[in-house]
């Protein structure tokens, strides 16, 4: 019996369709014969180039462009797109695309619009959640931190267009299609949905908080996926939830694009806000502030960490004059800055 014919193990038992389902609209992916060193050999890419990132990033201090993220964000999608596809088509699966009827795929997408409401409010209970039982110090970065490369017209809508479409459609091929059905031949459902859950938030890895929500995420698409029997349904409830992301990720642009900034750095919720780095052309250079400062002043209100002085410009319109109060070698001084667009 070659590897192709033989019977998949016991495990999948579970995820068999239902008897009165629709066989139609059950995805092809099911009926792959997935190997284990499908599994290996899907992941590996992927592992090494979110574990290069990540070394890169932290460890090197490397700031990506958005050119470069974009970049590696479509190669990634192809890889995720491309490798089920081919073993599917290799394999003589079938048919890799079917025509759905239009009422079943308006039904998916009202389904999908109801689930992405109930996903949002459930994330935002586990935000609230963590937020309130975490030290504000146990919470990194979640993400936003990546605005700025993207302030570019050009660059945003292209992101736009792969968070919505191109990136979604990738990772429900992959994850959910493959990897989940592929893991479902060994293990029970139960294991398989917080496994696949597992590599996807890892693969999405922007800090703790960040990882934990796409976690949630991951389980949430693979039920779905499984209640619903389609991979029209997970993608439909992707694309949704990337969508309204998508949206608060261009009020942030706007908002980056268009604050007032007095143009310096400092570690995030240290105390004192010493200045790490002031960036050319802001208007802290015009005014003489140096790395080293102590910024202990503005406008009037004290000033402990970068976030109170970023409270403090929150509420300045470019072109406001604010006055800010250092410390250096030990003297008090105080310069008057005319806050200016990031540059």
């Amino acid at each position: 019996m070659s590897e192709t014919d033989r019977p998949p193990p016991t495990a999948e038992a579970s995820w068999a369709p239902d008897a009165d389902q629709d066989s139609a609209s059950v995805s092809v992916f099911r009926a792959a014969h997935w190997r284990a060193g499908d599994i290996l050999i899907g992941l590996g890419p992927l592992v090494v180039w979110r574990a290069g990132w990540e070394a890169a990033c932290r460890g090197l201090g490397w700031r990506p462009s958005a050119p470069i993220i974009l970049a590696t964000g479509v190669l990634v999608s192809l890889w995720a797109l491309s490798f089920p596809l081919l073993l599917l088509r290799k394999r003589g699966v079938g048919k890799l695309w079917r025509r759905h009827r239009a009422r079943a795929v308006l039904t998916e997408a009202a389904l999908a619009a109801v689930v992405v409401v109930g996903l949002f409010l459930a994330l935002i209970a586990v935000t609230l959640g963590l937020t309130a039982i975490l030290n504000a110090d146990d919470l990194p970065r979640t993400g936003w931190e990546s605005v700025r490369p993207f302030a570019s017209r050009v660059a945003t809508v292209t992101l736009f267009i792969m968070m919505v479409c191109v990136g979604p459609l990738a990772e429900e091929v992959f994850f959910r299609g493959f990897l989940f059905n592929a893991l479902c031949r060994y293990v029970p459902v139960w294991v398989a949905v917080p496994v696949q859950a597992l590599a996807f938030a890892l693969l999405h890895f922007y800090g703790t908080l960040h990882t934990v929500l796409v976690f949630l995420i991951g389980i949430a698409l693979a039920m779905v996926y499984r209640w619903r029997g389609t991979l029209l349904a997970p993608l439909f409830v992707h694309s949704g939830f990337n969508l309204v992301a998508a949206v608060f990720f261009a009020l942030a642009v706007h908002e980056n694009a268009n604050r007032a900034t007095l143009g310096v750095a400092a570690e995030s919720r240290q105390r004192p806000c010493r200045v790490k780095a002031v960036l050319d052309g802001s208007p802290a250079q015009d005014v003489g502030i140096e790395p080293g400062d102590v910024i202990v002043g503005a406008d009037g209100y004290e000033i402990s960490t970068i976030e109170d002085l970023q409270a403090v410009t929150s509420w300045k319109q470019p072109g406001d004059e604010m006055e800010v109060e250092i410390l250096r070698d030990g003297r008090l001084l105080v310069k008057r800055a005319v806050l200016s667009r990031p540059p």
